[in-house]
């Protein structure tokens, strides 16, 4: 499957049908960094094999070390796998090659407080409401916070 098609799969919810595309696709063409990327999120969002996820996460790091996006998956993987600390040191990464991404300092946030350090995980979040997130994540990180 071209790229873009396991990409529409993706965004109509249909998991598996995409997940099957991004595997023939990397079958095909193993250095394929968003089909790595976006098949190991979706091991994760269907609970699959979170080893795997994260050898894909990695693999799409090292191709792409300097996309963002890449960084913040491998911590969502990590994250998933219960390794917070490291969870914690990859979604840095991700902040230090995109600083004004305010879905990325949200995601460093959850993964300060998970990590212990409550406080300056809701300092985070705040500083995250100041930087124009999209709707959706506004609307998560003022749920978060209202929780205490």
């Amino acid at each position: 499957c071209a790229l873009p098609i396991c990409m529409i799969e993706q965004t109509r919810g249909r998991a598996q049908p995409a997940m099957a595309a991004y595997k023939d696709a990397i079958a095909r063409e193993p250095k394929l960094a968003p089909a790595l990327n976006n098949l190991a999120l979706l091991t994760v969002e269907t609970k699959g094999d979170l080893k795997q996820a994260e050898a894909w996460s990695r693999e799409a790091v090292r191709l792409l070390p300097r996309a963002a996006q890449f960084h913040d998956s491998l911590a969502t993987v990590l994250q998933a796998r219960g390794q917070t600390t490291q969870a914690l040191a990859s979604a840095e990464a991700a902040m230090k090659l995109a600083p004004r991404d305010a879905a990325l300092l949200w995601h460093v946030a959850q993964l300060t407080a998970e990590a212990g350090n409550k406080p300056k995980g809701r300092e985070l979040a705040q500083k995250a409401l100041t930087m124009a997130p999209s709707k959706p994540v506004a609307e998560q990180i003022r749920l978060w916070l209202a929780k205490g």
